[in-house]
């Protein structure tokens, strides 16, 4: 592959205020000493930023020893880039094993990287698939998109069976961490329910549906609610990982379906309506609608195949319609900024930042699978209540439920 690129300390999401201010704090002579043999995190990070990348490595192997899943990855990191220490690739892939086996992302990335590059470790596509789908696992939308991104690439070149391993593997694996038995078990639906919605909406007449990836991502059975009626067969056709796109067949046919904007260009600031069925088990389960405008052309890391809309979205908009003043799709929503994320970024909260997949890049992925969707021109301005009228009657619920 070797595209990918590894992660390393500078890429830790984390505050640093820890080695700053002990560094003002030894030049002021106002730090308590630890206790002989006892080392923390922040002693290695002042060392790191220091330069003094030997004295870092001694500090966070120490804690490594004692299983400390962040200074293992960057004690890997460390051999890895021959910092503080000779240059070791395979005790680089062995710290990475340890850190990633206690769900450290970043080193289940670098750890995937080493398997598909056979650098250090025996080339194998299989284990780069698994660890770079497990780095995946994350609320941080940029390392989420680089890891499925590169399990993308190494799954171009794996056969189906190599695939099936490796999904085995990774189910195996996170069933061995207890995932299955980790604080989204306390919210378990009962037998017979779902485990997490999302909304689609129809662009054929024929029950072709659009939504997001990850809304039927690992889902043993998918069905779709179509206003009151409920669909129990719904296949999956085709998918995109890194755009976060799938496309799915229910048995049903639809007399109205979405049509997608065909000129003109999309503008900063021009008005937007986001369709959907958000919140469903917590606020109601009607369709709702809201509005606002395109906020940025691009998405997170300046990522041209996004928009960033003010609209607001909750869970349960995935995989919605974003519709124009015509009522015509110029995206499908797709995220929310990660509130936790922005605050560990920049000590703030966000307002108002949310995501949608550009139009274009839906269209590219429909036309690609030769679906025969509608393009028009949006030469009208609708009020919102018809444009919202029309959404309802293609937009829809799709369920996910962990058994067959």
């Amino acid at each position: 592959m070797g595209a990918s690129r590894k992660h390393g300390p500078t890429r830790l999401v984390k505050h640093r205020l820890n080695a700053a201010l002990l560094a003002v704090l030894v030049a002021a002579g106002l730090t308590v000493s630890a206790p002989a043999g006892a080392f923390s995190m922040d002693e290695g990070w002042y060392a790191y930023d220091a330069g003094d990348f030997a004295r870092a490595f001694q500090v966070w192997s120490a804690l490594a020893e004692k299983g400390d899943a962040e200074a293992q990855y960057l004690v890997g990191y460390l051999y890895d880039d021959g910092l503080g220490v000779e240059h070791n690739l395979a005790e680089a892939a062995r710290w990475y094993r340890m850190a990633a086996e206690q769900q450290h992302i970043y080193a289940q990335f670098n750890l995937a990287i080493m398997y598909s590059d056979g650098i250090g470790l025996p080339r194998d596509p299989v284990e780069a698939y698994r660890w770079f789908m497990l780095a995946a696992d994350t609320p941080d939308p940029i390392d989420r998109r680089d890891a499925l991104a590169a399990a993308d690439d190494v799954a171009m070149g794996m056969t189906k069976t190599e695939l099936e391993q490796a999904e085995r593997l990774i189910g195996a694996w996170r069933a061995s961490k207890g995932l299955a038995e980790s604080e989204d078990e306390l919210y378990a639906p009962g037998a017979g329910e779902p485990w997490g919605d999302g909304t689609g909406f129809a662009v054929t007449g024929d029950g072709h549906v659009l939504t997001n990836h990850h809304v039927i991502e690992g889902c043993l059975r998918l069905e779709a609610l179509v206003g009151k009626e409920r669909i129990r067969s719904v296949d999956v056709l085709a998918v995109d990982p890194f755009a976060d796109l799938a496309l799915v067949k229910l048995e049903k046919t639809f007399d109205a379906t979405a049509s997608f904007r065909d000129g003109p260009t999309l503008r900063l600031g021009e008005p937007v309506m986001v369709a959907g069925f958000p919140m469903r088990h917590v606020v109601s389960t009607s369709f709702t609608v809201t509005t606002g405008i395109i906020s940025a052309m691009v998405g997170i890391d300046d990522y041209a195949g996004e928009l960033q809309i003010s609209a607001p979205v909750q869970p349960g908009n995935s995989g919605g319609p974003l519709l124009d003043r015509a009522g015509n799709v110029i995206g499908v929503v797709s995220a929310q900024l990660d509130e936790w994320y922005a605050v560990d970024a920049v000590d703030a909260l966000p307002q108002n930042i949310n995501f949608a997949i550009n139009g274009q890049v839906v269209q590219k992925f429909l036309d690609k699978h030769e679906v025969s969707f509608v393009r028009r021109a949006s030469e009208e301005t609708l009020a919102t209540d018809t444009i919202a009228d029309a959404a309802e009657d293609f937009t829809l619920v799709i369920e996910c439920y962990d058994t067959p």
